[in-house]
């Protein structure tokens, strides 16, 4: 069950459209072909208090951390990680033209020993 999840400086929410941002990672996964239906869960997480080189509760950050299931290769994680980085960019291009900004996406796989789901969402 791959999960993105979005950290950001609740600021950014007053400068874009946050659900639609989260709404356009899951797509662009989704267009990946490498997720089955109904697998992917996108959310963000703005946070209240952060602290950049801009001062604490200055300056806008974006992270956006997938976690997939264990053995995916290099290159499928790859293909993930800049799908996504393109279109989180893309969305944020107008933050990032009028104030200091960052953005990071990492793609990490999570301990399938010690995880566990239960998912009634996939298609069948």
């Amino acid at each position: 069950m791959p999960h993105i999840r979005v950290e950001c400086s609740r600021n950014l929410a007053t400068m874009i459209d946050l659900p639609g941002l989260v709404a356009n990672l899951y797509q662009a996964a989704m267009e990946t072909g490498v997720f089955a239906s109904g697998s992917v869960r996108a959310f963000a997480v703005p946070c209240d208090i952060w602290a950049t080189e801009s001062g604490p509760g200055s300056g806008v950050f974006i992270r956006i951390e997938v976690r997939v299931a264990p053995g995916r290769s290099e290159e499928i994680r790859q293909r993930i990680r800049t799908t996504l980085f393109e279109t989180a960019n893309a969305i944020l291009a107008p933050v990032f033209a009028e104030q200091a900004a960052a953005l990071q996406v990492e793609v990490t796989q999570f301990d399938s020993e010690f995880s566990v789901s239960r998912n009634t969402m996939l298609a069948s």
